[in-house]
């Protein structure tokens, strides 16, 4: 299911700009006059993104989450910190308003809500007696602001910043054991931890477009929309069935409460229609200079526009940064429990490849490396051990297809084939002393990335010749899983010996420069 989900939030994201017919490439070329004619009059401004709006959509999330057990009268850790990670999709729904300011730039307010599926959530490790949980957020709801530019009059570019809140079930915890059952110190039913919602911020990137050459249907857009967001912590109380605190298990008096401190991260992304109702004129985007049709004087052939400078057929090396998040599934096949870790943290990438321009298409093929400190902390099932768990290093090849919106502005989606390489998981016993046991190094050999990103020509802002920006999402699903035994320093097996499976999904953002060295020209 997450194949098909992480699929279709790919496709949809890119299927508006790949759709042919949706913008001229000649519309960024300059106009110019037939020898002895003046050149024509720009034709006057008839659209504005001045307005409100009405957006819904799809997406697919990812978050990470810190928590360690916890007194709280007074707030004392009393466990190491464990790091739980969940994914899943979302849909969402929203309303905001925009002003035009000029030709080129667009400021703006906006608040939406995130709807949750049940399965965007992970299993959730108990610290003290080691009990597991499902661990769901159901929905979050955020306003904020945004600041724009037109990169052509039906082609927003924008950023966003604002407030938010995410609200998370309660979380029942169980036994261990096959079957799950409630605790003996829980009651008649689970111990649980309740529902709670969290205050945070976000900062977030996106592309809208106006879709008005291809729907009759007035002021209808595409929005494409990332989002980074992270919550305040929360200090949470462990309690009986009863609704009663759990106390003297965790410290041997009854007279403290046992409790989770907990601090999530979340990464959404989204695509979906807007509905734009504009106060100052036709919603399909605004004209200027760059995007208006030439007309010729009476009796005056039309000037045939000028040739694109630009030439996207050669070669190219790329680097840049980001930032990244993984979610971990993990399983034994010795006991019948299972968890979630999440991973994040910094990405830096390069790499090289070759595209070939086929009128307004591009298409290529791309290598690159990433340099990463993604990472999380992991709780052995076996042992209740806790150990850091960090994704170093990536390496992937693939092919992408584009669509250039104007001569500078490449819009594509990618796919293709990655490894993930994950450092050695050396094990720390509850109180942090070093221990002989520790899961080896491994690489994820089998598995896909899907993609979608924007990649612009420099060439008026920075003399550099073939000098460009690319921006780039990327969703990796590692098939299957790995099975790693766990290892006592001397490199050999535990007895009896002692295996677990991993099987991890990836999700990256990135921005950095293209050096491009084209054959076809400058």
């Amino acid at each position: 299911m997450k194949t098909a989900l992480g699929f279709a939030a790919i496709s949809l994201a890119v299927a508006c700009v790949f759709w042919p017919g949706l913008a001229e490439t000649a519309a960024d070329t300059p106009v110019t006059a037939a020898p002895g004619v003046a050149a024509p009059a720009p034709t006057p401004l008839v659209h504005t993104w001045t307005g409100c709006h009405l957006n819904g959509g799809i997406g697919y999330g990812m978050w990470k989450q810190d928590h360690y057990g916890e007194t709280l009268t007074p707030l004392t850790q009393l466990t190491p910190t464990v790091s739980t990670g969940a994914e899943g999709w979302l849909g969402t729904v929203g309303a905001g308003c925009d002003y035009q300011a000029g030709s080129r730039w667009l400021i703006g307010a906006f608040g939406d809500y995130n709807l949750m599926n049940v399965v965007y959530g992970g299993t959730f490790q108990e610290p003290y007696w080691g009990w597991i949980a499902n661990e769901t957020e159901q929905g979050a709801w955020a306003v904020g602001g945004r600041i724009g530019y037109l990169v052509t009059p039906k082609l927003l570019s924008y950023v966003s910043v604002g407030f938010t809140q995410a609200h998370a079930g309660q979380i029942n915890l169980l036994s261990d054991t096959a079957p799950a059952v409630a605790p003996a110190p829980c009651g008649a039913g689970p111990c649980f931890i309740p529902a709670h919602s969290d205050n945070g911020w976000f900062i977030g990137s996106g592309v809208e477009y106006s879709l008005s050459d291809i729907f009759p249907f007035p002021g209808l857009f595409w929005r494409t929309d990332y989002r980074y967001s992270r919550y305040n912590s929360a200090d949470l109380p462990i309690l009986t069935s009863t609704g009663a605190p759990v106390s003297a298990r965790c410290t041997g008096t009854a007279a403290v409460a046992c409790g989770e401190h907990m601090q999530k991260d979340v990464q959404t992304f989204t695509t979906g229609l807007v509905w734009r109702f504009n106060l100052d004129g036709p919603p399909s985007g605004s004209a200027f200079a760059a995007d208006m049709p030439v007309t010729a004087a009476p009796g005056v052939a039309a000037p045939a526009p000028t040739p694109p400078v630009y030439t996207w057929t050669g070669c190219h090396l790329n680097g840049g940064a980001g930032y990244g998040m993984w979610e971990q599934d993990h399983y034994t096949y010795d006991l019948p429990q299972t968890g979630s870790t999440g991973g994040e943290g910094w990405v830096g990438t390069v790499g090289a490849g070759c595209d070939y321009q086929a009128g307004s298409w591009v298409i290529g093929v791309l290598a690159d490396y990433d340099f990463m400190h993604l990472s999380g902390s992991f709780k052995d099932p076996f042992l209740g051990y806790i150990g850091n768990q960090t994704a170093s290093a990536a390496w992937a090849e693939g092919g992408r297809i584009g669509y250039l919106v104007t001569p500078k502005l490449l819009i594509y989606s990618n796919a293709g084939v990655p490894q993930t390489h994950f450092d050695r998981i050396n094990l720390l016993s509850p109180s942090s002393s070093p221990t002989p046991y520790f899961y080896p190094a491994h690489t994820y050999p089998s598995g896909y990335f899907l993609g979608a990103g924007i990649e612009y020509a420099l060439g008026d802002i920075v003399p550099l010749k073939g000098l460009f920006w690319r921006t780039e999402y990327r969703y990796f699903e590692y098939f299957g899983g790995t099975r790693l035994p766990l290892l006592m320093n001397t490199g050999s097996s535990t007895s009896p010996p002692l295996t677990i499976s991993f099987g991890k999904d990836v999700q990256t953002i990135t921005g950095g420069f293209v050096w491009r060295f084209n054959f076809g020209g400058p």
